[in-house]
């Protein structure tokens, strides 16, 4: 577990480099930020200023509480993040605002920084600190929702060529595990822009006019994100659609084949049942070119099914 301190100087966040008791973080500190992928050790050292049951499960289950939990002493609000692999796992980041002081939980693997060293060029004039961390925040949630979207694209596209390409070697598990994959990226980057939205409203920065042309650039580019994420939605499911409609035709051809083979052995299946009843009258059977004739009859009856179901594009 790391735990940063940060203050507010103007219009600088700086570092504060020692070790703070947790009873004297609202005192000598504005920002406590924790990166832990030990939730329970997180609330071990946070015990001290939470008094409430509730906010201890809120840190310990993110994944139970998405709306956020408001009071008079305190505001947190879990935002959910795609983890960086493959499978966009679902992580969460935690705010809490007890009264001045913010306090921020991440994942481990989170590069923070990111957020940060953005927010200072887009929202240079930022002069409180739960202004500040709702910049970083939301920047960081954006640039590595616009990178997981790019990632996800690349992967729709490397399996839409190779539908096109070798659609035999594709297995249907890897269709739905990538839509799957994309599905969940989908409700990520929705639910990111409602945390988002919340977070203008608790943090009170849409009241400072200065701010006021960064959160409208924010929420339009969230909006674009959620847009581009449903669009690749909706190409995952055109994929698996088209995915369903081949194999289909592969079973389609399969019964066709079975079909003429049943087809081309009916009506010689009727002859030999024919010739094979034990009637003492049955003329064909004295000729001396009997057996030879029904041959004939077979190479016949095949010849001419043949050509037909040719002619009708059976073996298309």
């Amino acid at each position: 577990m790391k735990v940063s301190y940060y203050k507010i100087d103007g219009l600088n966040v700086i570092a504060v480099n020692k070790k703070i008791q947790t009873k004297k973080w609202a005192e000598e500190v504005d920002w406590v930020s924790i990166k832990s992928n030990n939730r329970n050790e997180v609330v071990k050292l946070m015990e001290d200023i939470l008094s409430i049951a509730d906010v201890k499960g809120y840190i310990q289950h993110p994944h139970e509480f998405i709306l956020p939990l408001i009071s008079k002493e305190f505001v947190a609000l879990n935002l959910s993040v795609s983890r960086n692999d493959e499978h966009f796992t679902p992580d969460y980041i935690t705010i809490i605002l007890i009264g001045p002081l913010v306090v921020t939980i991440f994942p481990e693997w989170l590069d923070t920084n990111i957020g940060k060293r953005y927010s200072r060029f887009m929202a240079p004039k930022v002069k409180d600190i739960k202004h500040h961390m709702f910049f970083s925040l939301a920047y960081l949630l954006l640039i590595q929702s616009v990178d997981h979207i790019m990632k996800a694209r690349n992967q729709l596209r490397r399996l839409g060529n190779r539908l096109t390409v070798k659609p035999d070697e594709i297995r249907a598990s890897e269709v739905i595990r990538v839509r799957s994959n994309i599905v969940q990226l989908s409700d990520i980057v929705e639910d990111q822009m409602v945390g988002v939205e919340i977070l203008i409203a608790v943090t009170g920065v849409k009241y400072v006019p200065e701010n006021s042309d960064s959160i409208t650039g924010l929420i339009r580019d969230f909006d674009s994100t959620v847009k581009a994420a449903n669009r690749l939605e909706e190409k995952a499911e055109a994929i698996r659609l088209q995915y369903m409609l081949l194999q289909q035709e592969k079973s389609n051809k399969k019964i066709n084949v079975l079909t003429i083979v049943q087809a081309l052995f009916v009506p010689l299946t009727f002859i030999a049942g024919v010739y094979g009843m034990n009637f003492e009258h049955m003329p064909e059977l004295s000729w001396e070119y009997g057996y030879f004739g029904v041959w004939g009859i077979f190479v016949f009856i095949w010849v001419i099914s043949l050509i037909y179901f040719y002619r009708r594009g059976w073996f298309d």
